[in-house]
């Protein structure tokens, strides 16, 4: 009976694990300058199923430039979004050294960890 009950409660709390992984670079040697220009650009809004979460590719750009503008001066992002090429095409004709062309591949409007 104990052995049942314990390949119950296993099995049980095996669904509530995390799926999610995690990958940190601890031999990172890319660096950008304070003082460098970065564009960040709108992506896509997010889909899900036949879902469009409006305003995702917004609430993604504005949470990469807060990033982005703890460690640079310089840091501006798009209001709309624009293809690949209109996005580079602004980011060199405006000066900037980096382009963050952010993609968002599946959204899903509730909390994730």
């Amino acid at each position: 009976m104990k052995f049942i009950l314990t390949i119950f409660i296993a099995i049980f709390l095996s669904g509530c694990m995390s799926d999610s992984k995690q990958f940190i670079s601890t031999n990172n040697n890319n660096n950008i300058d304070r003082v460098e220009r970065v564009y960040v650009s709108v992506p896509r809004d997010g889909v899900y199923g036949n879902i469009n979460y409006g305003g995702s590719g917004k609430n993604v750009s504005r949470i990469i430039t807060m990033a982005f503008s703890k460690y640079n001066g310089i840091v501006e992002s798009a209001s709309r979004y624009q293809s690949f090429k209109e996005a580079i095409l602004y980011a060199k004709n405006n000066k900037y050294n980096y382009l963050v062309f952010p993609t968002i591949l599946e959204w899903e409007d509730r909390a994730t960890e």
